[in-house]
């Protein structure tokens, strides 16, 4: 008689996660369905490794197990803009040898953070250590003599300093130790007249940081729109504009022709991305710091406002209308650039080269957010 493999305490093979940094796997019945999503995807470049399938026609082959297809990185000129992936263990000896004077236990059992461009060692309390790849790995000195400059300008809260030299970790990365900012995120819509106060009081104290071309700050900032292309960030948000939708087109290019039209103003210090998850904040609901000065340039403040949409418009409006001067049009402004935010996103992966199943996987995603925004708009009115 016929015996299942089943029978005898057989299972069905499992793809599993390429990394091995989490338990993600998927059963052949699932391949048949959407190409699966590993869990560990959040800290990865493209966040999605497809398997391969079984031929229909070839039923033995249900008893094989699947291959791992390689991921977009792989592709030669992503692979370029993201640098090469290293382990854990040799991200956490970058920091030790960064960190000689912390024990070594520590950095073992440290957690490591990854992101597109970086791989990050948390050491709460003591350090940071960033070991930036590919063409981030680029702008790491840069980046680090930046942080000195503001650490030096006189703000009024916490900003990461550089606790060793920048150092070449390979061909394309580089590494640094920074100083550990105290606090925690606050939660999206976590407005109120404290943080109103503390949010006045950070834009007054960026406003009046010095980023002339011959300043320590002004030296080292980035050009604006370091994100999404630089000087081609226009061309590349035109492109994703062609690339959307018909239904929701007409909407995209209305949000790019008013940024593209705004009137230029005098520049100062902007973040870049001065959301939430950027801002370090005290129990007491004090501002502790700011971390992730990557994307800082003299620019447009207003960019920084519609970042600042994490703690609602209620919180950016209120801010601004204290502040007096100019900040209340500058809160008109931060409502065009907040509208280009999403288009960003597909046109960063376009600088970068990224496979086309990734941009349009990113470009529905907006679509399905501009037919939102469309939508809340209609019940508005």
């Amino acid at each position: 008689m016929l015996r299942w493999p089943w029978r005898e305490g057989w299972r069905w093979p499992r793809a599993r996660c390429p990394t091995g940094r989490c338990s993600w796997s998927c059963r052949w019945w699932s391949l048949w369905r959407s190409p699966p999503l590993c869990r560990c995807s959040a800290s990865r470049a493209c966040g999605r490794w497809r398997c391969s399938r079984p031929a229909r026609s070839s039923p033995r082959r249900h008893w094989r197990r699947p291959e791992v297809l390689t991921c977009c990185r792989d592709r030669p000129a992503y692979r370029d803009a993201v640098g090469p992936e290293t382990g854990d263990d040799a991200v956490r000896a970058t920091a030790r040898r960064l960190l000689p004077d912390t024990a070594a236990s520590h950095v073992s059992a440290a957690e490591v953070v990854r992101g597109e461009f970086h791989d990050v060692v948390l050491l709460p309390g003591r350090a940071v250590v960033k070991v930036a790849r590919g063409l981030a790995a680029q702008h790491l000195e840069r980046r680090a003599a930046l942080l000195d400059a503001l650490a030096d300008a006189g703000l009024p809260l916490a900003v990461p300093r550089p606790l060793s030299e920048v150092v070449r970790t390979g061909e394309a990365s580089a590494a640094v130790a920074l100083s550990w900012v105290p606090g925690e995120p606050a939660p999206v819509g976590a407005g109120g007249e404290q943080r109103v106060e503390q949010l006045q009081q950070l834009l007054t104290a960026m406003a009046a940081v010095d980023v002339s071309a011959g300043t320590p700050v002004g030296r080292c900032l980035d050009v604006p729109h370091a994100y999404a292309g630089r000087g081609r960030w226009a061309e590349l948000m035109a492109r994703v504009v062609a690339m959307l939708p018909d239904d929701v087109r007409d909407d995209a290019a209305a949000c790019l022709r008013a940024a593209v039209d705004l009137p230029p103003v005098p520049p100062r210090l902007v973040h870049g991305d001065l959301a939430g998850h950027n801002l370090r904040w005290h129990a007491d609901g004090t501002l502790a710091g700011v971390i992730d000065w990557d994307l800082a340039s003299a620019w447009d403040p207003a960019v920084d406002l519609g970042c600042l949409v994490w703690f609602g418009w209620d919180a950016v409006d209120a801010a601004c209308a204290g502040l007096g001067g100019g900040w209340p049009t500058a809160a008109e402004r931060a409502r065009v650039w907040f509208a280009t935010f999403p288009l960003e996103g597909p046109a960063a992966l376009l600088d970068d080269g990224a496979p086309a199943a990734l941009v349009a996987e990113r470009l529905e995603r907006v679509a399905t957010a501009l037919r939102r925004e469309r939508d809340a708009a209609g019940a508005r009115r």
